[in-house]
């Protein structure tokens, strides 16, 4: 795992929080989700 920061800012929250970006679940179902969320069918 790994942290991007600039300054004090921790990008990868400011992403989760603005909705650029989903919080990582493991498994095949999460996987599906995330899928599901990023690369809808029809689009």
């Amino acid at each position: 795992m790994a942290r991007v920061y600039t300054g004090e800012v921790d990008v990868g929250e400011v992403l989760l929080k603005e909705g650029h970006a989903l919080p990582y679940v493991p498994g095949p179902e999460a996987k599906a989700k995330r899928l599901a969320t990023w690369c809808p069918k029809g689009n």
